[in-house]
């Protein structure tokens, strides 16, 4: 059973005040992972798709517009599965900038959660494919049920990263676990989230620099109050300081002063 004091403003207000002391290094690592994502999913499509399948068009050559689109689609399909496996990496270690934020394990941002073993990338990218199609197939089964998985598994993937030996199905029952008796709670967050993120958006786009890495903050903070470990910056506000011992001198013997004044 998942915590009962789940507190959707409470997450909400420490992600907005982590993002306030961390938000522009985290932007500016976001911006580049969006650039590195985009670079590879536009080498895909072949510089002079458009001049060709107008030409094509231009001379009614429909064997040449089948040949553009099924090279543009198998195209798309590798540099699809490609961005999205360069993209899994560059925010495997980014999720763990995230975590160690939050814990209270990083002071300061810098690119150490990067440096980690091979198979964490690994595990992490079966975690979230794993989830992912579990989440589509109760989508294609029924919207409600799609719902109700992705809920349930949003925190496999900080679990994993989080838990860097455990095992794929250990990390995503982990998450079914400590989302249990919270459903509402966190789908109302990921609904703040989600308006956030909206605000980001309108705001030229940019905007979503920011708050992307607001939305993973609020996140994680919830997935450690979920987990039930209390961060390692709150571990030390919240340790009693016990009062020092006052040891009392013996108190003097009467008797022995007596018998040497005498």
């Amino acid at each position: 059973m998942g915590k009962l004091d789940f507190s959707v403003g409470a997450h909400v207000s420490r992600g907005w005040e982590f993002a306030k002391k961390y938000g522009l290094t985290l932007a500016a690592i976001y911006l580049v992972i969006t650039i590195i994502s985009g670079i590879v999913s536009s080498i895909s499509t072949p510089t002079d798709y458009w001049v060709q399948l107008l030409e094509a068009a231009k001379n009614q050559d429909t064997q040449a517009i089948q040949n553009l689109s099924n090279q543009v689609h198998t195209g798309f399909n590798f540099g699809g599965a490609f961005s999205s496996l360069i993209q899994t990496i560059l925010m495997t270690g980014f999720i763990g900038i995230i975590l160690q934020l939050v814990k209270g394990t990083m002071q300061k941002v810098s690119l150490s959660p990067y440096a980690v073993n091979v198979m964490v990338y690994v595990k992490y990218f079966a975690v979230e494919f794993i989830c992912g199609l579990l989440t589509v197939i109760g989508v294609a089964l029924c919207v409600i049920p799609g719902i109700w998985v992705a809920v349930k598994l949003q925190f496999a993937g900080m679990y994993q990263i989080d838990h860097p030996d455990a095992g794929i199905g250990e990390s995503i029952k982990a998450s079914w676990k400590m989302t249990d008796g919270n459903f509402w709670s966190i789908l109302g967050m990921d609904i703040v989230c989600f308006f956030i993120n909206v605000l980001g958006f309108i705001c030229c786009c940019v905007g979503e620099l920011f708050t992307v890495p607001m939305t993973w903050l609020i996140c994680a903070s919830a997935y450690y109050d979920l987990l039930d470990e209390e961060p390692v910056a709150e571990q030390f506000e919240s340790t009693v300081v016990e009062e020092p011992v006052v040891v009392e001198a013996p108190a003097e013997d009467e008797s022995y002063n007596k018998d040497e004044n005498a």
